[in-house]
């Protein structure tokens, strides 16, 4: 059994399924939406114009009391500063009034703030989002005196949810594995004994990744929130069921010596208890697949 499992996680993690699940996940606004709905329609026809999905970088200037002079050359030399960022993100698209990246300053009525504005055209991929808008961040930083520089708009958005989520995940993986080494240990008392059911769960883990890539590539949506709670469900889904067969095994131990005669009448006993349930799992995640929202079906 053991081998059987090694050579089937070293297997897909040789073939690159493994890392094409996270490679093949689509984090776009239309892997969130019903495919039915309004928005989801104005962004397929945007992107059929367009060739992709294009998102809004919006960079906020305001001072209590109004913008001074100083500010407005600041804002002039961010401009420039800004639309130097085109030669090395591609995805930064023209504007066509400037020739720049970024439009001219749009200032408020009462002088207190402006705004200027770029667009990023997007895949999917966190990376066309993020990076050019943590640079732009980095060159618009606060110069502090009063006056304040954000960047928002949907890219913004959208950049500040990949940094959560990317960090959300991780920790949320680490969390679960800390959780389930902590409570193996504490029910079976033993440095030795926790790490059998817990490498069981690890490989259950890198098998789940492995098939997801294999429905990516069906044609499945997966996006970053599928993934992150697709390894907190099989980390805690397996560990119940190590529990329950490992129970089994140690009550069988006090009448049989036989360790293997033990194990064969745990298996008899609790396997059926487990087989139910991972049906009863399957079945009822299943009816998560006929939503509307791709992201949902993704996880179903």
């Amino acid at each position: 059994m053991l081998a059987v499992w090694l050579l089937a996680v070293m297997g897909t993690g040789a073939s690159g399924l493994q890392s094409k699940f996270e490679s093949g996940q689509k984090n776009e606004s239309t892997s969130f939406l019903p495919a039915s709905t309004e928005s989801t329609k104005e962004l397929k026809k945007q992107k059929a114009l367009a060739g992709n999905e294009t998102v809004t970088a919006v960079v906020v200037y305001h001072r209590d009391g109004g913008l001074t002079a100083q500010d407005k050359a600041t804002i002039k030399k961010d401009i420039v500063e800004l639309d130097a960022l085109g030669e090395q993100y591609p995805q930064l698209q023209e504007n066509p009034r400037t020739g720049g990246v970024f439009s001219a300053p749009v200032f408020s009525e009462d002088g207190n703030g402006a705004i200027v504005q770029g667009t990023i055209a997007t895949n999917g991929e966190s990376k066309t989002i993020l990076d050019p808008i943590e640079d732009a961040r980095d060159l618009v930083s606060d110069p502090g005196g009063g006056l304040q520089v954000k960047i928002t708009g949907a890219a913004g958005f959208s950049a500040d949810a990949i940094t959560v989520f990317q960090s959300i995940n991780g920790t949320l993986l680490l969390a679960a594995l800390a959780l389930v080494f902590i409570l193996l240990a504490l029910i079976y008392r033993s440095p030795v004994f926790l790490w059998i059911p817990l490498f069981a769960v690890i490989m259950a883990e890198a098998m789940s990744r492995s098939i997801g890539a294999l429905l990516i590539e069906a044609g499945v949506t997966i996006n970053g929130q599928a993934g992150g709670i697709l390894s907190v469900l099989v980390l805690g889904a397996g560990t119940d069921y190590a529990l329950l067969l490992v129970a089994r095994y140690r009550e069988e131990l006090r009448h049989h010596e036989d360790k293997h005669e033990a194990v064969a009448l745990a298996l008899a006993s609790a396997g059926p208890a487990i087989l139910a349930s991972g049906i009863t799992v399957i079945l009822a995640l299943l009816t998560l697949s006929i939503a509307e929202v791709n992201g949902t079906a993704g996880l179903g």
